[in-house]
């Protein structure tokens, strides 16, 4: 994680990776997984993130202080995200 600032803003990034994996034996593959990557800061001011992208397997969402990115997939036994917020 690293940030830039100037006098008024503050710049956030988050760089890693985060898993989902489905543990079960009947069925092999999961009906459905869902994986969430969840973005929390706390102090003065607001949130805002870069872009709001969205498609048929992936969301963003922004709320006061926290951001949910959430992905889900079907008919698989995990969900790998490399992501940079």
């Amino acid at each position: 994680m690293y940030s830039r600032s100037n006098f008024w803003d503050v710049e956030v990034h988050a760089d890693g990776t985060s898993q989902t994996l489905w543990c079960g034996s009947r069925p092999f593959y999961a009906d459905s997984i869902t994986h969430n990557n969840i973005l929390s800061c706390s102090g003065i001011g607001s949130m805002s993130i870069g872009g709001n992208r969205s498609g048929a397997n992936f969301s963003t969402s922004v709320s006061g202080h926290t951001a949910t990115w959430t992905y889900t997939a079907r008919n698989v036994y995990h969900i790998t995200v490399n992501y940079n917020y």
